[in-house]
């Protein structure tokens, strides 16, 4: 959550983030210097110069005079406005900013569907066998990155998924150790993996 020490201490870039009303979540950029310069513009964007603006005199160091009041209302503002309301201010007043995006919402993005930027291993299953074999990941998990480097024209070519436990006991029982078909599904069963 973003808390009054923003605009000060940006080890944790959370610190900088707000939630619009439609759920889209804007990072504030920049740091040290740059912070003092888009800070007014980012209350300018929100409509709130003539709330926060000038800031308290002790502001800017510790303990930061204010900064939990000015925080509490930005982050207020975002909640009433949507993210296109936002996105078009802060490109008009050049306010240092960016979409925060999820995992869920890369696997909708059109353009990268439309690029293929995303593959299904083969084999994968559906989420609910998943579920049965204890993964508890959503089907949504099992979209993987497709590498963007494509040498010398060559097509792209899936990674296999990794086999199951146990899915390759009997042939390395066999090939690796000597068991004979026999002893290797003994061995197998007596620990569990028929």
């Amino acid at each position: 959550m973003p808390d009054a020490r923003w605009l000060c201490n940006i080890t944790n870039r959370t610190r900088k983030s707000y939630e619009c009303k439609d759920g889209v979540w804007f990072q504030m950029l920049g740091s040290g210097g740059s912070t003092r310069a888009q800070l007014p513009r980012l209350i300018d964007a929100l409509g709130l110069t003539e709330t926060l603006l000038p800031l308290p005199e002790g502001f800017w160091s510790p303990p930061h005079e204010g900064a939990e009041e000015v925080v509490s209302a930005i982050r207020e503002r975002f909640s009433e406005m949507d993210s296109v309301e936002v996105g078009a201010r802060f490109a008009e007043l050049d306010v240092w900013a960016t979409v925060v995006n999820t995992p869920a919402s890369l696997l909708e993005d059109e353009r990268a569907l439309q690029l293929g930027a995303f593959f299904r291993p083969e084999g994968a299953g559906s989420a609910e066998a998943l579920k049965e074999r204890g993964n508890p990941f959503k089907a949504e998990a099992l979209h993987l990155l497709r590498s963007p480097m494509n040498l010398g024209g060559s097509a792209f070519v899936a990674p296999a998924r990794a086999p199951m436990l146990g899915q390759h006991t009997e042939a390395v029982l066999m090939e690796q150790l000597g068991y004979s078909k026999e002893q290797a599904r003994e061995a197998m069963g007596k620990h569990g993996q028929d």
